[in-house]
């Protein structure tokens, strides 16, 4: 911060949304206070994307996946300028204000995951059912439906988790 400025450098990864074509803005935490305690250090500031300096360097996937409604991006921030109003709260509380919604966050990656899964088991019993191996379908070997049921399992034990914990947050 020097003045009325706000100079950024730096490279945001896996900014969710920030590769989609509507995406006017970045909410970027950064360190404003290297010597600060470390939970004070960082802040959080708004930088609009067509400021002078903030490159979309690329989409990002991960595990496969491909997010359409708000894809990810890899940013980088090379001198870029904002007016110190662009302050998201106070200095060295960037790190509260991140952890407040990380949680949800969290919960929500966790359900994508379980539909993610969900739709992998279906996926898996399509291909149980059409090969044959040994004159007989994939399904038909009890090894086979153990692995599904496992599978069915685990899935339903880690909703349950993911529903308590969205539960405890509440």
């Amino acid at each position: 911060v020097s003045g009325d400025t706000i100079r950024i450098n730096g490279r945001k990864w896996f900014a969710t949304g920030g590769a989609h074509p509507d995406c006017s803005f970045l909410i970027v935490m950064g360190v404003s206070d290297p010597d600060a305690d470390r939970t004070a250090r960082h802040s959080m500031v708004i930088v609009p994307t067509d400021a002078p300096g903030v490159t979309i360097t690329r989409e990002l996937g991960y595990l496969g996946w491909q997010d359409h409604v708000a894809p990810i991006a890899q940013i980088e921030l090379d001198g870029v300028e904002v007016p110190a109003e662009n302050l998201l709260g106070e200095r060295g509380r960037g790190l509260k204000g991140a952890q407040v919604r990380l949680g949800p966050a969290r919960i929500h990656h966790a359900m994508r995951c379980i539909g993610l899964a969900e739709m992998l088991v279906e996926l898996m019993l399509v291909r149980a059912r059409e090969r044959v191996a040994f004159g007989r379908a994939v399904i038909d070997y009890d090894t086979t439906q153990r692995w599904i049921g496992e599978a069915r399992v685990e899935i339903e034990m880690n909703r349950l988790a993911v529903q308590r914990a969205a539960w405890l947050l509440d």
